[in-house]
């Protein structure tokens, strides 16, 4: 009895996966023509600083525009800091992007803000950016009593 379950058992699986291995019949792989794409991409720019230790915003921009996208989420960028000749590198990204940006700082650092910001193709109608406290035990600042 026990080899017929099996075959009866393993029958079904293989019309089961036969069943589901069929669909280019059933299934259109071509989006309809009404769907538009919306390409997006995100880049650590590390302050505008490359590998070879140099800012270099057009070459990050150059980066970005080769893509081709529509929203670009941006990490690690700087306006008016120090370290980086005080530059507001989002509003220079944008212009040698052609896209319109917001900014949104994580934290006050050298004179200038630290965050994260967005480039768009599409014009930016409003922005909420919430700044939330560090909870984590291992990141807080350590505060000595003595």
């Amino acid at each position: 009895m026990r080899p017929r379950l099996i075959v009866r058992v393993g029958f079904l699986v293989l019309s089961v996966v036969s069943f589901y291995r069929q669909p280019a019949a059933r299934i259109s792989l071509k989006p309809p023509a009404s769907i538009q794409t919306l390409r997006v991409m995100t880049y650590n720019i590390h302050v505008g600083i490359g590998m070879d230790k140099k800012l270099d915003l057009a070459r990050i921009a150059g980066v970005i525009n080769a893509q081709h996208p529509d929203l670009v989420g941006l990490q690690e960028a700087d306006r008016g800091v120090l370290r980086t000749q005080r530059i507001d590198e989002i509003a220079e990204l944008a212009k040698l992007t052609r896209m319109d940006y917001d900014f949104a700082f994580n934290l006050r650092y050298q004179g200038g803000q630290y965050g994260v910001a967005i480039l768009s193709r599409f014009p930016i109608m409003a922005i909420d950016h919430r700044l939330y406290q560090n909870t984590r035990e291992a990141e807080r600042p350590r505060v000595h009593p003595w």
